[in-house]
């Protein structure tokens, strides 16, 4: 089974729920905070990066609603969310069944393949540090750090209302 990593929490790639819903279901549950999301600024990030995938692809975004053309044709519309995280990946994956709609075969096949690099494009808008990690990072980042312990090297104590630093491990980056 492969795993992706975000931000410290897993994603089974075999849950019931979409790779975008479990998505926002992690940030929502307290990773992120709501006024760092910018819906605009993540649907502009995944449109120039569907397109980048796709070059006969083409999508305007008119407020709530992408139009979707294809080698020049109208193949209709999709109405997106502007609101919050839930809603907007939500509407990120009725974008998606929507160009699998009419896609041929070998750009289907690359449109699932783009998915995780779509999402990441757009969690990029969040901030530069939230990230989500391929099942192959997730593997070598469980492998290097497996029995490992990380730190900045000092033990913390309470004093009343203070936290004071209750002494400096030996060969620590804090004892430097």
């Amino acid at each position: 089974i492969f795993l992706y990593c975000f931000g410290g929490r897993y994603i089974n790639k075999k849950d019931e729920l979409s790779l975008y819903a479990k998505s926002a279901q992690i940030l929502e549950d307290g990773y992120y905070e709501p006024s760092r999301f910018h819906p605009p600024l993540f649907w502009k990030a995944c449109i120039d990066r569907l397109q980048f995938i796709l070059p006969a692809l083409e999508l305007k975004q008119k407020e709530n609603t992408i139009e979707i053309f294809y080698e020049g044709q109208s193949k209709g519309t999709v109405k997106i969310s502007l609101t919050n995280i839930k809603d907007t990946f939500k509407s990120c994956e009725v974008l998606f069944q929507s160009l699998e709609a009419f896609l041929l075969d070998e750009n289907k096949i690359l449109l699932q393949e783009s998915r995780f690099d779509v999402l990441q494009e757009g969690l990029k808008t969040l901030d530069p540090h939230t990230r989500l990690f391929t099942p192959e990072q997730t593997e070598s980042f469980m492998q290097r750090n497996q029995n490992q312990q990380f730190g900045v090297g000092f033990v913390l104590a309470q004093d009343n209302d203070n936290v004071i630093i209750q002494s400096v491990l030996e060969g620590s980056p804090a004892e430097t």
